[in-house]
């Protein structure tokens, strides 16, 4: 009777790791997406990519950082990979040639600027 009870305590102990696991990579998955639509809501609303020469800009410079590294060495789910993928293309959008100069001027065009005002107020 007593391994019984035994038996059944280690299983509930197992049940209630897996469930705990379980709740953490939920909770990481929802911080990494949250800090992902972080990053997009900031180069819509700036309209540059975050600078590590900004305090309140370094935690999302570090975050690109840390999941482009994972990335590179084959770390990151394909799920996240394919998030980053769309964050980087349109990170690439504000890439500079020096401080007065963008790559790809037709993104700073009056017309495309008005495009994504409304785009981002739908």
């Amino acid at each position: 009777m007593g391994e019984e009870k035994y038996v059944i305590l280690q299983k509930n102990c197992i049940c209630l790791q897996f469930i705990q696991l379980h709740l953490e990579i939920t909770m990481r998955d929802e911080h990494w997406l949250e800090t992902w639509k972080e990053y997009m809501a900031y180069l819509r609303r700036n309209k540059r990519r975050p600078s590590k020469y900004h305090i309140e800009d370094r935690t999302l410079v570090n975050w690109l950082k840390y999941n482009r590294k994972i990335r590179n060495k084959g770390l990151l789910s394909e799920e996240r990979s394919e998030k980053l993928d769309v964050l980087m293309k349109e990170a690439e959008k504000f890439r500079r040639v020096n401080q007065h100069q963008y790559l790809h001027k037709e993104n700073f065009e009056p017309d495309n600027l008005n495009n994504t005002i409304e785009a981002d107020h739908e």
